[in-house]
């Protein structure tokens, strides 16, 4: 109860606060997933990254080496989500918000190597450039090396 009640009031509040309201030009909501790995740094160049939501296959993405070092291209089967990786960390970036949906990723290597991590997505509000706050899904979990 109080989970839902306090973001409704909080939106209140920020509606009728200076710097928001009708002037306010709001994206559509969206959602950052945001993954960090608990030990080491990934192994390879190429990647397999399978994304669910609430146990649903949302889209598959495979990542391959760029032209330069640390310049992965990451297409997915829905061009509307987006992935972003570095050695360490994955981001994943939905064109929906479902608050309290279970983000599930998978990323397996060339080497055989599968590290998984899972994360719940929370509201949060972001400033923008017009000094507006705007909904955002935001969720962060740590990918851990699956033992096979």
């Amino acid at each position: 109860m109080h989970r839902t009640l306090i973001p409704i009031l909080l939106a209140t509040l920020l509606a009728a606060s200076p710097g928001c309201g009708d002037r306010c030009d709001c994206p559509p909501e969206w959602s950052i997933v945001g993954f960090s790995l608990a030990d080491g740094e990934f192994e390879g160049d190429e990647w397999q990254i399978l994304i669910e939501v609430d146990g649903q296959l949302r889209t598959m993405c495979s990542s391959e080496s760029g032209d330069g070092p640390n310049s992965a291209v990451v297409a997915c089967d829905d061009p509307e989500v987006e992935v972003g990786h570095n050695a360490t960390t994955l981001t994943v970036t939905l064109p929906e918000f479902q608050e309290d949906a279970k983000v599930r990723v998978e990323v397996a290597n060339a080497q055989g190597s599968v590290w998984t991590a899972s994360a719940t997505v929370e509201l949060r509000f972001h400033d923008t450039l017009d000094n507006c706050l705007c909904p955002l899904g935001e969720g962060i979990g740590e990918l851990s090396l699956s033992d096979g």
